[in-house]
């Protein structure tokens, strides 16, 4: 529905899916790839780790990941590097990029 709203129904999915099972059958490259497990779900790194070495992920990617304030996640995870984060109560978005090489 929001998709519609804002016209982006031609350039963006949404995959109602368990990230881990996301990792396994989606086979393209995302530009941002927005995660909101459930809050007691303390596996979240270990899936932000497989996605950043998978082939969902390009150079512009960005990864959001919504996760309890109680279980921080790490500012790397493989070639992903954290980009922002923004704390309210108890909930914290943090926000990946693909590290940059030089």
């Amino acid at each position: 529905m929001n998709l519609e709203k804002t016209n982006f129904t031609a350039q963006a999915r949404v995959h109602c899916i368990p990230a881990a099972k996301a990792l396994s059958i989606l086979d393209k490259e995302y530009s941002i790839v927005i995660m909101d497990p459930p809050y007691p779900d303390t596996s979240i790194g270990e899936v932000v780790e497989q996605l950043a070495s998978s082939k969902l992920i390009n150079q512009d990617s960005l990864v959001v990941v919504t996760h309890s304030s109680r279980f921080p996640l790490k500012t790397n995870y493989g070639v992903l590097t954290q980009f922002k984060e923004r704390r309210h109560g108890d909930s914290t978005i943090t926000i990946y990029r693909k590290e940059i090489l030089k």
